[in-house]
């Protein structure tokens, strides 16, 4: 059985419609084709999902409202172990 995730879409046996990929995809399309590495596009896409979450919940957007929480985009590097602010 499917379930809806608020912002997440609806997974549907091995895949998800819209969702995420409903704001990843035009986020890396607008980048000029060259810089469609995968490295700018991991980049792109943190940014993306963190401006997305700063925003999508109201508790989280009154959090951050009240400086008690800031939404961050960042990047876990799997072969270095460390994860940068991007």
């Amino acid at each position: 059985m499917s379930q809806a995730v608020p912002g997440q879409g609806r997974w549907r046996g091995d895949r998800r419609d819209a969702g995420a990929a409903a704001l990843i995809d035009p986020a890396i399309r607008a980048l000029p084709p060259p810089q469609r590495t995968i490295d700018r596009s991991v980049v792109v896409t943190a940014r993306t999902q963190a401006a997305d979450l700063a925003t999508r919940t109201p508790i989280i957007k009154q959090a951050i409202g009240a400086k008690q929480i800031e939404v961050v985009a960042a990047v876990y590097d799997i072969r270095s172990g460390k994860v940068s602010l991007v």
